[in-house]
């Protein structure tokens, strides 16, 4: 039946249309899936090695694209779906997932001048940003299979949020600040508590608060401890992610003094 509606799509449809996935769904662990996530690298590790290469001008122009394509990225697709005429709020506020968060936060840090980004929210884009966007590559919960608009948002979204933080870090020489982890944890488990009431409000399911997603390590956790309790085990590999994020900087630290970050 799939096979006899995806030959009824036009290929417009299978662009835009919202039900395509009907007809082709996306799933994980397939010949697209690898594909996908080998576009992706080759993609951030381009833009860097260009920004890299950039003049201070040329630099500063890049931070401004990327930026703008983070937030020009997050409108577009809620747009799509009010134009679509299948808008959800419960579903398509991607904003109140933690890679919506992370990416407005990379783009915040990206469009400011360089001394006025501050210490913390780098150090939040760093620890809770590339993991959390790597671990929503790996095992994707995304219905709409290549070519279609949402699919190609779905990476693009998720590689801007790890070029973002890699940007940083690379290019203009944060150093991410292992101490600041509990602060950043903190903040994370703070901002749980107004989503989980957007959740309730909406019928929404943000941060994967109510259920976890198919096809993720969250699904292995509630089949161990029950699906009231899944977000315990999600919390320690949360802290063990930005434990192992961290331990790169742990023995720079250990090996050279400190250098200014150009960030107060």
């Amino acid at each position: 039946m799939a096979l006899d509606i995806l030959v009824q799509l036009s290929f417009r449809d299978r662009l835009f249309a919202h039900d395509a996935y009907l007809a082709d769904r996306f799933a994980n662990f397939t010949a697209e899936h690898f594909a996908s996530l080998a576009a992706v690298a080759v993609l951030i590790a381009g833009a860097l090695l260009l920004a890299a290469r950039a003049s201070e001008r040329g630099e500063r122009r890049f931070e401004i694209g990327l930026g703008c394509a983070m937030l020009g990225g997050t409108a577009v697709q809620i747009l799509w779906s009010a134009l679509s005429g299948h808008f959800e709020p419960g579903y398509d506020l991607i904003v109140f997932h933690l890679c919506g968060m992370t990416s407005l936060v990379g783009a915040v840090l990206l469009l400011r001048p360089e001394a006025k980004r501050g210490r913390f929210l780098p150090n939040v884009l760093y620890f809770a940003g590339i993991p959390g966007a790597l671990m929503a590559l790996a095992t994707p919960d995304l219905p709409y299979a290549f070519p279609h608009f949402m699919n190609a948002m779905f990476f693009l979204s998720h590689a801007m949020i790890v070029l973002s933080a890699l940007h940083l870090v690379r290019v203009r020489r944060f150093r991410p600040e292992p101490k600041r982890i509990p602060a950043v944890f903190l903040a994370l488990n703070a901002v749980l508590v107004p989503v989980y009431l957007i959740d309730r409000l909406t019928g929404g399911n943000y941060f994967f608060l109510i259920e976890p997603p198919a096809n993720t390590l969250a699904v292995v956790f509630a089949e161990w401890v029950g699906w009231g309790w899944y977000l315990i085990p999600m919390e320690a590999v949360a802290l063990l992610a930005f434990g192992l994020f961290a331990l790169p900087w742990i023995r720079w630290g250990r090996r050279r003094p400190r250098e200014p970050q150009g960030m107060v």
